[in-house]
């Protein structure tokens, strides 16, 4: 938001030179702020993969425990396989069931194999690892904020007991027991956020949006905004007695940065 500029008034019948500077003046600064804040400093481009940092929508949530929308954009802090974390949002905060998310460093590109990281909040029962809480997101992204193409996704549990059956639920995000954390168990310990295996998560690839013009021009421009909404506002079955929570989302490649893989 740009701020406002409070002009002394002029004195009586100025100099006509003195008058001219001023105008002059009174002109540069409203350029400058025209021209996007010539006094802001440029962002740190992303140089590797890194979580998207800025909350879009909602601008605030509830004082309830997970009511900071923050929470899912100040990096991922996973609890790991059988614990559920704390420094999530949740999407029953939220009027819509969604939250949308983009990276101040930069737009996230098309690279090779996966190109986003979802971290939701599943688990595993302690008592019976075979069994998974999860809560299902669909996500979507958009390279101008206006216009959002979702990645391909698909129910096939019907309105039974299979909805609780991770299988039913092919493109969802919400589903990868959450390993990775900042601080113990982050980049700065060598671990990869895309490696799922180590870091838990749900992956993504933009070469799966399809060949739409929109899924081109995302793949072209670059991803600049993530939504992620809780599957059951999009008329999909509910699995538990909430919506999902937002630990947090990675981008690995991004524009104008050389850091895809051979």
């Amino acid at each position: 938001m740009t701020d406002k500029i409070a002009l002394s008034p002029l004195p009586v019948a100025p100099r006509r030179g003195a008058r001219n500077d001023r105008v002059r003046a009174t002109l540069g600064v409203l350029v400058c702020l025209f021209l996007a804040g010539c006094h802001q400093p440029a962002p740190t481009p992303c140089l590797g993969p890194s979580y998207a940092d800025r909350v879009i929508d909602p601008q605030a949530g509830t004082f309830g425990p997970f009511g900071d929308p923050n929470r899912a954009a100040n990096g991922v802090r996973g609890a790991g396989d059988y614990g559920g974390g704390g420094d999530v949002f949740s999407l029953d905060q939220t009027r819509l069931g969604s939250i949308t998310l983009a990276w101040s460093c930069g737009r996230v590109s098309d690279g090779p194999g996966a190109d986003l990281a979802v971290f939701e909040n599943a688990f595993r029962d302690e008592a019976d690892p075979g069994f998974l809480y999860f809560e299902p997101l669909v996500v979507s992204v958009s390279s101008d904020g206006v216009t959002f193409i979702d990645f391909p996704h698909v129910y096939r549990g019907g309105r039974g007991g299979r909805a609780r059956d991770p299988r039913s639920w092919i493109g969802f995000a919400g589903f990868g027991a959450v390993r990775f954390h900042e601080d113990s168990f982050g980049p700065g310990q060598g671990i990869d956020p895309f490696d799922t295996a180590r870091a838990g998560g749900d992956p993504f690839d933009l070469a799966t949006l399809g060949e739409t013009a929109e899924a081109a021009r995302v793949r072209a421009e670059g991803v600049a905004f993530v939504t992620l909404t809780a599957a059951e506002r999009r008329g999909f079955p509910r699995i538990r007695g909430g919506s999902a929570d937002i630990d947090g989302v990675y981008g690995r490649f991004f524009q104008g940065v050389q850091n895809h893989e051979e």
